[in-house]
């Protein structure tokens, strides 16, 4: 196993601790004292996220203007205006109440209550459907949700770079060299299959094409070194080169068997176990014959010590896992500029260990994890909504979805494309060798021994073969992707003509951002059902 493997997980720091407060859970008492205290016991650095859906605004900020607490305030469309120097973002228009209040606790660690309110419908609601901790005000802090699992570590090749350069050459060199044999942009494909040959290869990350910067309605999310981009790039990064080690190991352990066969029948033919007895002229042919014998035990321990190593370090569960994250987070930032929710921030916050039945991995549940931390560690968009038009968002929007849409019709055609490639090879190595036996028993040969390169390896090559695009999901990813990119067809025609119609009604608004949530309910889908798709397909010997 390459040393760049990654070794069991280590846990990251939690970072600032976000605390919701809404104005239902305290019913306006004054709890400043007891904030106070709540913040002065906290074992970190603490963000108040006050959300107000409606109503005034006032009498809750007033109580919590002497704190000088970090605080981020979100307003609902028809909630009052506050006089406060925290920083302010007001829904868009016709957004619902439920979905602000889920956006909100979305955004945060803990849920800061009202003495004798934990039993109110919505303090339920937090606590058992969401999972999160509640917290009563005057009592510290104790969000044991804040130290995660990080699945990156030691799989980063920004921190852990040995191999960066050489892993996932086989494997795309393989693809490339089978999506060759089609229609399509052969000048392109060229291209990217000499690419596997040059010099400067390795895994970086890939948000959106060049430019994307200028259309990000959030400007904070566009620095580098904000929390969502850190962990977006090393989680992309981690899962690629992940991906890169994973697919080159099975395409070698395929091939390794199957030369292993061959290797096998060679020696055979020249016969080292009777080199004795064929005199002088026959000892170097058995000689021979040793070597090919070990050239074949040789690869049968490579073989077994690349699977056994993968499995040992959970390689696929962990870069599958990091690409879990990478694309969850990249529909968090493309969505939450518009204010819209990835279902993936609106699920329970579940703790480690929770392996539903296999359904689950603790390594998901760390992934899904780390980018709610990072969500949350961003905070609120910082958009004002009262001026942003239906057209730059539409602009936004249309801008990664038609990029995925893009990424996933290149993804299918070279994918459906190496898959007709492999079926049609099998099939010729399968002709050939029922050729060679055919030609056996009607005598048409006096029984070369060395037919049986083309009858015994043959097969195990075409076995080889089947067995890495099967290993590997070929069909299926092609089928996804196929499928994603007309969906996501269809959202970025109806984008483009929001775009083409310059509207600027708040009607025009909503449905862009009816349109965001679509897209990021299908690349959320589609991200789910690879990820279990992959991860049906265990490492285990050919």
């Amino acid at each position: 196993m390459p040393q760049s493997s990654p070794g069991p997980p280590g846990r990251s720091d939690s970072g600032t601790i976000v605390a919701l407060l809404l104005p239902s859970l305290i019913d306006g008492a004054a709890h400043d004292e007891g904030l106070r205290k709540t913040l002065a016991a906290a074992p970190g650095a603490v963000r108040l996220l006050v959300c107000i859906a409606e109503g005034p605004a006032e009498p809750l900020l007033s109580m919590l203007a002497g704190l000088k607490a970090d605080m981020q305030i979100l307003l609902g469309p028809n909630a009052g205006n506050p006089q406060t120097g925290a920083f302010v973002v007001r829904a868009p228009p016709g957004m619902a109440k439920d979905h602000l209040l889920e956006f909100a606790f979305a955004l945060c660690d803990v849920v800061l209550v009202g003495k004798g309110h934990e039993s109110k419908p919505l303090a339920r609601h937090a606590s058992r459907k969401l999972g999160k901790a509640l917290i009563t005000i005057g009592s510290a802090l104790h969000p044991s949700s804040l130290v995660v699992v990080d699945t990156t570590k030691n799989l980063d090749p920004d921190m852990h770079a040995w191999g960066r350069r050489i892993f996932g050459r086989v494997e795309q060199f393989a693809l490339e060299c089978l999506a060759l044999f089609g229609w399509g942009d052969e000048k392109s494909r060229k291209s990217r299959l000499w690419r596997c040959f040059r010099p400067r290869w390795g895994p970086g990350p890939y948000f959106a094409p060049k430019g994307w910067e200028s259309l990000c309605p959030d400007k904070a999310a566009v620095d580098e070194s904000a929390p969502l981009v850190r962990c977006f790039e090393t989680m992309d990064r981690s899962a690629s080169y992940g991906a890169y080690i994973h697919r080159d190991i099975t395409w070698a352990a395929h091939f390794g068997v199957a030369s292993a066969v061959l290797f096998a029948v060679v020696g055979y033919i020249y016969g080292y176990s009777s080199f004795a007895a064929r005199g002088a002229g026959g000892e170097a042919s058995g000689w021979l014959g040793l070597v090919f014998s070990g050239l074949e035990l040789l690869l049968l321990l490579l073989v077994t010590v690349w699977i056994v190593g993968a499995r040992l370090t959970s390689l696929q569960d962990r870069w599958t896992a990091c690409r879990l994250g990478a694309e969850q987070l990249r529909i968090a930032r493309m969505s939450l500029p518009l204010l819209v929710l990835p279902p993936a921030l609106a699920t329970t916050d579940a703790k480690e260990g929770n392996d539903r039945d296999g359904e689950t991995s603790n390594f998901e549940l760390s992934a899904l994890n780390q980018v709610k931390r990072a969500v949350r560690q961003q905070g609120l968009p910082r958009v004002d909504y009262s001026t942003l038009t239906p057209g730059e968002a539409a602009s936004w929007l249309r801008l990664i979805v038609v990029d995925q849409m893009d990424y996933h019709e290149r993804n299918h055609q070279t994918l459906e494309r190496a898959e007709k490639s492999l079926r049609h090879i099998t099939e010729l190595i399968f002709v050939l060798s029922m050729a060679a036996v055919a030609a056996v028993l009607l005598g048409l040969h006096d029984h070369d021994p060395r037919f049986l390169m083309v009858t015994a390896a043959g097969p195990a090559f075409a076995a080889a073969l089947h067995g890495a695009g099967m290993r590997l999901g070929i069909v299926h990813r092609a089928a996804l992707s196929r499928d994603m990119s007309k969906r996501l067809k269809k959202i970025a025609d109806a984008l483009e003509q929001l775009v083409m119609g310059a509207a600027s009604s708040p009607r025009a608004l909503r449905e862009v951002r009816e349109l965001a949530d679509g897209a990021a309910e299908d690349m959320g889908a589609e991200n789910s059902s690879w990820h279990h798709l992959v991860r049906r397909y265990k490492d285990e010997l050919p």
